[in-house]
């Protein structure tokens, strides 16, 4: 082959199987001889499938070593049809995101799902935000547990969350954190233990339905510039405040059990509703005790 020259060289076909994949190729003894600069001999890429299926992350010879491992093909690659990740147990101490997902739908969902089904056997540490999506559609988490600075963030729109059976621990600031326009977010049978706000809800959060959760020794949950919310059949225990609304429409609140222990230098208060209207409150018990001068059942 000629100085500057080029040529077409066959390598056969492969079929490649979900996940990611590095091709390297390289030339040697070009046209018979040493090559001068052996420095520009070879190129590197990577290609990825696409998920489809059951797959399992952590323990014994599993598809995936970490989630960051998996979450890195799901953001390349993306789905083809619905995807159920198996968490072994054990306690896993990373910090990923995970973006909008090719090929995610109603149809062709994403689940994070404890194995053994136990949500404080499956623990994802970091000191910060743990897991944060970001434009991020129809994923579940099932019976999965997170602590650190913020346990689970949900950014930029995302959408069409659930949320069931984990566990959220001691998280710095809130364990989880719906913001920047996220919509049709569910989350349900799930505790909030320790920490800062269990649940905010902020900047044009909408479609919010938080069911039948259990939060102990926390603030409960905060709601700001939201609507579409619902709160339902949740059980408070030992909380400093219950519930907070602020500057949110269209929201109900029902038949939640609100336990709000006095703590010292704290306002606390059962439910907090402040600049907000078409607010539906009913059903729920308030009961507040200690003694500290600044309880409220109830504040608007």
């Amino acid at each position: 082959m000629p100085l500057s020259g080029n040529t077409e060289v066959s390598i056969g076909s492969y079929t490649f199987t979900s996940g990611l994949f590095s091709i390297e190729t390289w030339t040697s003894q070009p046209n018979g001889s040493g090559d001068c600069n052996p420095y520009n001999d070879s190129t590197f890429t990577e290609v990825a499938a696409s998920l489809c299926g059951t797959y399992t992350i952590g323990g014994s010879n599993p598809d995936f070593a970490t989630f960051t491992d998996a979450v890195a093909v799901l953001n390349a690659a993306g789905i083809s049809c619905p995807v159920i990740f198996n968490v072994r147990d054990g306690e896993y101490n990373e910090q990923f995101v995970i973006n909008d997902i090719a090929g995610s739908s109603e149809v062709n969902t994403v689940t994070f799902q404890s194995e053994s089904g136990d949500s404080t056997a499956v623990m994802l540490r970091y000191n910060g935000v743990v897991v944060n999506l970001k434009h991020t559609m129809y994923i579940n988490f099932r019976g999965i547990g997170f602590h650190g600075f913020y346990g689970l963030a949900l950014d930029d729109h995302s959408n069409h969350i659930n949320i069931e059976h984990c566990y959220f621990t001691d998280c710095g600031s809130s364990a989880l954190d719906v913001r920047t326009g996220s919509y049709d977010i569910r989350i349900s049978s799930t505790g909030f233990y320790g920490g800062g706000s269990a649940i905010a809800l902020e900047n044009g959060t909408q479609e919010i339905e938080v069911q039948n959760n259990v939060f102990n020794q926390n603030s409960g949950i905060v709601a700001s510039y939201s609507r579409n919310v619902i709160i339902d059949g949740n059980q408070f225990n030992k909380c400093q405040s219950g519930i907070s609304i602020q500057s949110t429409r269209n929201s109900v609140i029902r038949n939640n059990r609100l336990d709000i222990l006095a703590q010292p230098y704290y306002e606390n208060k059962g439910f907090s509703l402040e600049y907000s209207d078409t607010l539906s409150v009913y059903n729920n018990y308030i009961y507040t005790y200690g003694h500290q001068s600044r309880n409220r059942n109830l504040y608007d």
